[in-house]
């Protein structure tokens, strides 16, 4: 597994929709979002819809496409571990590496959403210097 892949792939999704600035003034509003500047309760909520955005744009984009295909082929491959196992093989060879291999994607996956807060911080900041 390429350890920064995800991340990467999180920019991208981000970086490359040029429509999530304006989504985001679309859902929150202009005005909103500049008096955030002097007013903490709608710089909250706007930075709230954000990573709302970002989320979505996460889910939608290369992370939560290629997330849910690992996700496909782990679980495939429990499923031929299980066959093997069923058919009287034993265990099937290679098992420490598929659970090694799910924990790293694990690692990697969550590491990239916990810096969702920090990509929604990134477009309401990008958004407030292009727009307000």
């Amino acid at each position: 597994v390429d350890g920064d892949a995800f991340p990467r792939f999180a920019k991208s999704d981000i970086l490359g929709r040029v429509d999530l600035d304006q989504e985001l003034v679309t859902k929150v509003g202009l005005a909103q979002i500049c008096h955030g500047r002097q007013n903490a309760t709608a710089a909250a909520e706007t930075r709230a819809k954000a990573r709302t955005a970002v989320e979505a744009a996460l889910n939608a984009g290369l992370v939560g496409q290629t997330a849910r295909q690992l996700l496909t082929v782990t679980q495939q491959l429990q499923m031929l571990q299980e066959k093997h196992r069923f058919a009287g093989l034993g265990k099937a060879p290679n098992a420490l590496t598929l659970r090694q291999a799910e924990d790293r994607l694990e690692v990697a996956l969550s590491t990239t959403m916990t810096g969702v807060s920090d990509f929604a911080d990134e477009l309401h900041a990008r958004v407030q210097q292009s727009h307000c």
